[in-house]
């Protein structure tokens, strides 16, 4: 092999891609380099706005198989240290464990959702007693109503909404139930009414140039409206109606918002809370408040549209969910993991596999949603090949602690890659969902 680590049919595609005009490329896997200092722009209206490594073709059979057993011998350890020790939420190079962090750290709940997969893809009691033991102490969150808390989607939306599904005793599933619940009720008295969403509280200078007291919409709290229909689900009939409305017109809100007539994404936009003008995008984890798209944005916006496009029926949700897509394609070909933003051409620079996994669960979730079958086709085959793309070793780290290695998180404030816990939980739920749709679909090959 070459130093770019690239098979001789990867090669081949990666070739003919440059001559019909798209932008994947063969890149060093290996790489570590810091972000470039002055990395090139593309107009988020080009063919590809992200330079990618090409990958191995490989059946999606072996490729679910090698991420849930990498994930089962990863998280073991991770899970049998005593919570009290802190929730996962970062690893670097050479550590050998998690760096930790407080049970209200907007990650705290991804270890114990994972730990849900990992026990319905194993069947064994160990896990069972793992998911249970470290999503319980997540369960007062429920109730935190500082309007400042708006990561509630992911701290208790995606763990207790796996409890409620996975657990086998009725009285744990009741009680997952009612928090599902009190946390769905806490989010709906965030709703800000003339922006039909729940905003990332006022600025207060904690992002970026916003000016203090406006309201900000993020792209990440897409997951918020998926909680509202949770608690939709286990509510009265009159209650249910209520938020479920709550949680289509909070994703119709951020869809209207954040996205781009070419289907990409901001990440952040600031409005007057007096009026509700719109007034702006605002500085966030991309490149370019204005002009480019952070890889992982657009992969919020395409899991938080397609689940909620497949949960409620909507029609508005599956066209932004399809517009999403559509551009995440044209930025990132089939199989290729994505830089840290769709803008950077640099084939060197950051990667973030974590946006491919978001991005994977995501369009397996549009396939489930999508009534058009040559389009359903498009989105599982698309999945296949993220996954095909992340089952390899150059991405999955070889030892402990974590699974998912080259993440990034907030490359202009920290350029660096780790490993997270979210982009681990993506890609075991993305594995996990793609191994449920049978052997049809796990015979596909990156194609």
């Amino acid at each position: 092999m070459s130093r770019f680590e690239c098979p001789r049919a990867a090669a081949a595609a990666a070739a003919t891609a440059l001559l019909v005009g798209t932008l994947s490329v063969c890149a060093p896997v290996s790489a570590r380099s810091a972000a470039p200092e002055s990395p090139a722009l593309i107009p988020t209206s080009t063919a590809a706005g992200s330079w990618c490594s090409a990958t191995t073709p490989a059946p999606l059979r072996a490729t679910t198989a090698t991420v849930l057993k990498a994930a089962v011998r990863r998280y073991a350890a991770t899970l049998d240290r005593p919570v009290s020790a802190g929730f996962p939420y970062a690893a670097f190079a050479r550590e050998t464990d998690w760096e930790r962090g407080s049970i209200r750290r907007w990650t705290s709940g991804f270890t114990a959702a994972t730990a849900w997969w990992l026990w319905r893809s194993t069947g064994d009691q160990i896990w069972l007693r793992r998911a249970r033991t470290w999503t319980n102490p997540l369960l007062g969150l429920a109730r935190w109503k500082d309007p400042r808390a708006h990561d509630l989607g992911f701290m208790i939306g995606l763990p207790v909404r796996l409890a409620a599904r996975f657990d086998p005793s009725a009285s744990s599933r009741t009680v997952y139930r009612r928090a599902l619940l009190t946390a769905a009720r806490t989010l709906s008295d965030h709703v800000v009414p003339r922006l039909r969403a729940i905003a990332a509280g006022p600025a207060g200078g904690a992002f970026g140039d916003a000016d203090e007291g406006t309201w900000v919409l993020i792209v990440d709290d897409m997951v918020n409206g998926l909680l509202l229909l949770d608690g939709a689900d286990v509510a009265g009939p009159a209650e249910a109606m209520r938020l479920r409305a709550l949680g289509v017109r909070h994703l119709q809100a951020l869809s209207a918002a954040l996205l781009r007539p070419d289907g990409s994404t901001y990440h952040r936009v600031a409005f007057d809370p007096g009026t509700g003008a719109r007034i702006g995008p605002v500085p966030g984890q991309g490149l370019d408040a204005a002009r480019s798209t952070w890889s992982r944005g657009q992969a919020w916006a395409l899991a938080g549209l397609a689940e909620g496009a497949r949960r409620s029926g909507d029609p508005t949700l599956l066209r932004q969910a399809r517009r999403v897509a559509v551009r995440w394609q044209e930025a990132v070909p089939n199989g290729c993991v994505p830089a840290w933003d769709l803008a950077v051409a640099d084939p060197t620079t950051l990667r973030d596999t974590s946006a491919l996994a978001i991005a994977s669960t995501g369009l397996l979730d549009l396939a489930a949603a999508d009534p058009d079958p040559r389009l359903a086709q498009r989105w599982q085959r698309a999945a296949a090949a993220g996954l095909s793309g992340l089952a390899r070793l150059d991405w999955i780290t070889p030892t402990a602690p974590g699974l998912l290695d080259r993440q990034t998180y907030n490359v202009p404030r920290d350029p660096r890659e780790g490993r997270y816990p979210w982009g681990d939980y993506y890609l075991v739920a993305a594995a996990s969902g793609a191994a449920a749709l049978g052997p049809a679909f796990a015979r596909q090959r990156l194609g």
